[in-house]
């Protein structure tokens, strides 16, 4: 199994097309803790399965992605918070993305004080985010 961590203070994804502009973050929050049962189906729809439009994220413990999923700031700064010591994004499947999308002049920022993993699903050890 492969994993991606990624380490520091700040990690920045300018996702955009021109020049970066300073615009206010967005001001509502979607919480991500510790959604990580691949094998309860009841538990998989609770999960981080709705895509994020123009939220910060709060993202703690494992998450695991199924299918798709956007994370868009288009109308706003996005702000991705990891507030635990260690922070896994799991694909729970082959069909699990991320996607995250800042329109001109907005960005989505990852405030990471510990390891962040991408973690592959357990037919494929890789995990996309684009």
């Amino acid at each position: 199994m492969r994993k991606i961590f990624l380490t520091g203070t700040i990690l920045n994804l300018f996702l955009f097309l021109g020049s970066p502009q300073i615009l206010g973050m967005c001001g509502t929050t979607v919480n991500w803790h510790n959604l990580n049962d691949c094998a309860n189906p009841l538990l998989r729809l609770d999960g981080p399965t709705d895509d994020v439009n123009n939220q910060n994220i709060d993202i703690q413990g494992t998450n695991v992605i199924t299918g798709p999923l956007h994370v868009n700031a288009v109308t706003c700064d996005i702000l991705v918070t990891l507030t635990t010591d260690d922070v896994t994004l799991a694909a729970c499947d082959d069909t699990a993305r991320l996607y995250l999308y800042a329109a001109t002049g907005h960005t989505i920022t990852f405030s990471i004080t510990n390891d962040l993993t991408f973690q592959g699903s357990p037919a494929n050890d890789l995990f996309l985010v684009t």
